[in-house]
């Protein structure tokens, strides 16, 4: 369920359901105009954001499509990220379980334009910040990553120091200059990292208990994490 809430009047505006869906993300477009969900049934929605309308369904596709053909279908299994460009609210780019980033323009009837392969997207861990795109993966080592948008060819892998847990992502985002943040379920924190340097400047631990997901104030300095307990904790990096 989607729920349109009035934050003045502190009231239900619209409510939006869709049937047989888990729904794993929503993201605004930057001009705010729309929104996009996904989840469970593989499919990309945009909706008008005044009205809480669908404008439009960029549906999954099958295991058995065939494998030269997924370049430009949707996606394949669980889509667990939707991150809108911030500098075209027609761009969209989403990740999941089935290992690829799926580059949109909700401009065009089908869609995708373009598949970056790699990425095992299982939160909120994929962002866009200029030409660059950062994802943060469930996988035990090289979790997160730097790729070009245009060429869609990996970086750089940014080293996250997790000891013999491993490193195993939920969430990543950009922040201030040349700064990133993520955590998950192997260190159990969040960590901020200078991107150019690999350097770590700062850590928030989360009491032993799985990140979940994680955001920033603008420039990065102050950051909310949620997970595995029943709070938000708020944290300065430093």
């Amino acid at each position: 369920m989607i729920y349109a809430l009035n934050v003045k009047s502190h009231t239900c505006t619209a409510v939006v359901s869709e049937r047989k869906n888990e729904i794993n993300c929503l993201d605004f477009s930057a001009d705010g105009s729309t929104f996009a969900t996904a989840g469970k049934d593989l499919a990309v929605r945009i909706y008008d954001t005044k009205t809480c309308k669908e404008i439009k369904c960029y549906e999954g596709y099958s295991n058995a499509t065939p494998a030269e053909d997924t370049e430009v279908q949707g996606h394949g299994m669980r889509v667990f990220a939707l991150k809108h460009s911030p500098d075209n609210s027609h761009i969209l780019l989403s990740g999941g379980w089935d290992n690829h980033i799926k580059v949109w323009d909700i401009r065009t009837s089908d869609g995708v334009k373009r598949t970056i392969a790699g990425p095992h997207i299982c939160g909120d861990a994929l962002d866009l910040k200029g030409l660059r795109i950062l994802t943060g993966s469930w996988v035990g080592e090289n979790s997160l990553q730097l790729w070009d948008y245009t060429s869609g060819n990996l970086i750089k892998n940014i080293p996250f120091p997790s000891g013999h847990d491993g490193e195993y992502l939920y969430a990543a985002q950009f922040c201030e200059n040349d700064t990133v943040v993520a955590g998950g379920s192997g260190t159990k924190s969040i960590k901020a990292i200078n991107s150019t340097t690999c350097e770590v400047l700062g850590e928030i631990e989360l009491n032993g208990k799985c990140v979940n997901t994680l955001d920033t104030t603008r420039g990065g300095q102050l950051v909310a994490v949620g997970g595995m307990i029943n709070s938000v904790t708020i944290g300065v990096i430093s």
